[in-house]
């Protein structure tokens, strides 16, 4: 009876050192894998700091546009259209050829 528990017990922590080594063998695999995408991540990281400037530069340039364009008494705001107004008979006669 000592025995066959013995031989149990030996059993059960055999599975348990496989289902370890399992285990070990999946975490090593990460590390590997993570250890391969690291230059990845590196390039990636630099992009992302370009990126953020890029980003940073584009908004002080609409905020600076907004101001610009926002100043009522600005030169710049208004711009006259070329071409010439219709007389009023003119503009009569197109809104009768419409309707």
């Amino acid at each position: 009876m000592m025995s066959r528990n013995g031989d149990i017990e030996i059993h059960v922590m055999d599975e348990k050192i496989r289902f370890l080594k399992l285990k070990l063998t999946e975490k090593k695999r990460q590390i590997e894998l993570s250890l391969k995408m690291l230059p990845m991540k590196n390039a990636l990281d630099a992009d992302l700091v370009v990126l953020q400037i890029q980003y940073s530069q584009c908004k002080d340039r609409i905020k600076s546009l907004e101001k610009h364009f926002a100043d009522p008494e600005g030169k710049d705001r208004r711009r006259a259209l070329e071409g010439k107004d219709p007389s009023l008979p003119e503009l009569f006669k197109k809104i009768e050829a419409v309707t």
